[in-house]
């Protein structure tokens, strides 16, 4: 054994041998899909300017009509259906008063689904729900794999304090804490089974039109013109 370990180099050889593959597991690790929160720059978005929000709503409570989003912050397809047609939807017919929207929380792919979405409705406490969801979107990474642990949770409030949100930390802690007690979570559930939600997200309900997956917006503008006649 001796001779074998000499006739290969010895120690220098072997010690660098050991080092490269530790090198190579801790990249692997590393760079595996959700493994670490995304460092994308984080942009506030304008379109919450001067619009009335309360918790999870956004826009004139007494709008004609009210549009329902359900999603998951762990679900792909939530997060384009938030760029593609949440944001759209908020600049077309939530500013000019046409509609109000209301997010609802319907994690359905695990425990970091429900952490995340409690996390979401400690930010919406303090009515900063939108700039968080738009940051957990942001960081999204592969389901239940520590992207919404609660330090993350955590450091995304922190994350916009920095970027001159007024969000209390302690409290938004305090509320992270409380977990599912939290009385947003029986809200949610009970708007899913009033909402006719049907267990596959994303989900929306236009006024009395249900929509699933992510479609164009064109046909997505077309219901909601309809329901406003």
């Amino acid at each position: 054994m001796a001779k074998f370990f000499n006739d290969w180099g010895g120690a220098p050889v072997f010690g660098a041998g050991a080092l490269i593959l530790i090198l190579v597991i801790w990249l692997i690790w590393s760079n595996r899909p959700g493994s670490t929160v995304s460092d994308e720059v984080f942009e506030i978005n304008d379109s919450y300017l001067g619009l009335e929000v309360d918790g999870t709503r956004i826009g004139d409570p007494s709008a004609p009509l009210t549009i329902w989003i359900h999603e998951d912050f762990q679900c792909s397809h939530c997060k384009t259906f938030s760029s593609e047609i949440t944001h759209p939807l908020i600049d077309t017919f939530v500013k000019n008063g046409d509609a109000q929207l209301v997010f609802v929380n319907t994690p359905i792919l695990g425990n970091e689904s429900v952490d995340a979405a409690i996390g979401s409705l400690c930010a919406a406490d303090q009515n900063v729900f939108w700039q968080y969801h738009d940051l957990l979107f942001l960081r999204q990474g592969r389901p239940n794999s520590g992207v919404y642990s609660q330090d993350n949770l955590e450091e995304f409030a922190q994350e916009l304090i920095g970027e001159g949100i007024n969000l209390d930390i302690n409290t938004f802690k305090d509320c992270l804490a409380r977990g599912i007690s939290h009385p947003g979570v029986a809200w949610a559930s009970e708007a899913a089974v009033n909402n006719g939600f049907n267990g596959t997200t994303p989900y929306a309900l236009i006024g009395s039109y249900p929509i699933s997956g992510v479609v164009d917006f064109a046909e997505i503008e077309q219901i909601v013109m309809n329901q406003l006649q």
